[in-house]
């Protein structure tokens, strides 16, 4: 199933996941498969906004992680300047700043200024931090202005954060800074910061009917597990097989065996996705390509899907409601033992069903 990006595929297994449930299938009896926890991100987002729940194995959800959780206190500041929590945070990621001095400078900000975000004389700044200070509080007045897109916020405040964030996490920062490039990419989707902010508070609440959750989970913690629906996202080359793996000399064996694990964990249904552009910091958007291991699945087991987007939503914010996939589309049969096999055209685009949406 190729989508025109991650916003795209997060909305169609979205919609699945929920006829999948409409049809009698336990959400608990669903997976999404990934290769890294950062690949479930936009997914998240997307759950979370229809208020399905699930649960992650094998990595953290978006705001869990700390650096996530540096940058979007720095958000929440410009939001809410009275938000002290957020303040303590990014006060204390500044060189020389410590609890107490954090609360005394809170304080300040609070109380003594006229603007928070703009220093003035008799502030309570020091020779070890004021330069670093005065450059915080640039940011967070320019991300202020309400004409900016929260897209750009996103990028003034990690421009600002990143030689905090590559002293602060040392030792594996490269590993996190994938998880950056995502939530940059999620921040085009919003058309004003506090939607933003509100699509990523993530926690959800225990449903009333105690109904078990979705299982969002990475291949390798899904071994030995079995579902009656899985659905692959991020099918691409450079994903699964990584980069990493297509350097070394057995490692393209290894991923293949990885993507042959979570093919298997399907009893009756089986989705793989990719998007067809992603977007990086260090040079935008750009064209993938879908994971080498798909074109040597036997065109007789594979049923080709193109998505069609009808009357494309205002990015994440225009609905209230989600969006709904139109009548006449394929509909996984929600009774296992009732299921039957699709019918299997050939792998060509141009004799692909349509999943309107």
């Amino acid at each position: 199933v190729p989508a025109a990006d991650g916003e795209m595929e997060s909305r169609f297994v979205a919609q699945m996941i929920m006829r999948l449930r409409e049809d009698g299938v336990s959400l608990s009896d669903i997976a999404v498969l990934f290769r890294s926890s950062h690949n479930a991100y936009d997914l998240e987002v997307e759950l979370n906004r229809r208020n399905i729940p699930f649960v992650k194995y094998g990595g953290m959800k978006l705001n869990e992680a700390a650096h996530i959780k540096d940058v979007l206190a720095h958000l929440k500041v410009a939001e809410n300047p009275q938000d002290a929590a957020s303040w303590n945070r990014i006060l204390q990621l500044i060189h020389g700043i410590g609890p107490k001095t954090a609360q005394d400078l809170i304080e300040w900000t609070t109380e003594a200024a006229d603007d928070p975000f703009v220093p003035g004389d008799g502030t309570p700044f020091s020779s070890r931090y004021v330069s670093r200070l005065k450059e915080l509080l640039g940011v967070l007045r320019s991300i202020r202005d309400p004409d900016m897109p929260p897209s750009e916020q996103v990028e003034a405040v990690l421009d600002y954060y990143q030689p905090i964030f590559e002293e602060e996490y040392a030792e594996d920062y490269p590993k996190r800074e994938p998880d950056l490039d995502h939530l940059a990419g999620l921040a085009a989707n919003y058309q004003s910061r506090q939607r933003f902010l509100e699509s990523l508070a993530l926690d959800q609440e225990a449903a009333e009917d105690d109904e078990p959750p979705l299982v969002l989970s990475t291949i390798h913690s899904a071994k030995g597990l079995e579902f009656h629906t899985v659905f692959l996202i991020r099918a691409l080359d450079g994903t699964i097989p990584s980069r990493h793996a297509l350097r070394e000399d057995d490692g393209i064996d290894e991923e293949l065996r990885l993507f042959y694990v979570a093919c298997t964990r399907a009893e009756q249904n089986l989705f793989i996705s990719y998007p067809m552009t992603q977007y990086r910091r260090s040079y935008g958007e750009y064209m993938t390509d879908p994971s080498r291991f798909v074109d040597d699945i036997p065109e007789k087991v594979l049923e080709p899907v193109q998505l069609v987007e009808e009357d494309a939503p205002e990015a994440v914010e225009a609905p209230d409601e989600p969006e709904q996939l139109t009548d006449g589309t394929h509909r996984p049969d929600g009774d296992a033992n009732k299921a039957e096999p699709p019918s299997r055209p050939n792998h060509d685009p141009s004799d692909a069903d349509g999943l309107p949406f």
